[in-house]
């Protein structure tokens, strides 16, 4: 423990200070890189990535069923299940049918996001994992 007497007063100012923001960053978790788990979940819950299935044709075109792999919870305490959103309407787990895009030379982008929820409902603050599916006019795709 360092004490004033053996220091300069600057010196142990910036000590004192630099402990007391070492203890308050310790005690919200301050300085390390936070995960996606780290908002309102336990920190062991786990999501698999999602992507495009192989039962999807490529480039994913309007109007035609577009299947996704992946967004399957894991770990923490108790039972956990998936909540799938595409852009801002939830829909079932792993697939989606588009609406062909309004103008035929601009492909739209829609967001498919999966969120882990407990066994009481609550959810992380945020996707745990997003993917962006780029949606063409049937016979415009590049």
């Amino acid at each position: 423990m360092v004490t004033r007497s053996m220091v300069p007063r600057a010196r142990y100012s910036r000590l004192l200070l630099a402990g007391v923001v070492a203890a308050v960053l310790a005690g919200c978790g301050g300085g390390s890189e936070q995960t996606t788990a780290d908002y309102g979940l336990p920190r062991n819950i786990s999501v698999t990535k999602i992507a495009l299935s192989e039962k999807t044709p490529a480039p994913v075109v309007g109007g035609s069923p577009v299947y996704f792999d992946g967004g399957v919870c894991g770990g923490g305490n108790g039972p956990l299940r998936a909540r799938w959103t595409y852009d801002s309407t939830e829909g079932p787990a792993g697939v989606r049918t588009f609406p062909v895009p309004d103008d035929p030379k601009e492909p739209v982008v829609h967001a498919v996001r999966v969120w882990c929820l407990d066994a009481s409902g609550n959810s992380a603050k945020y996707a745990l994992d997003t993917l962006d599916v780029t949606v063409y006019a049937p016979g415009t795709a590049p």
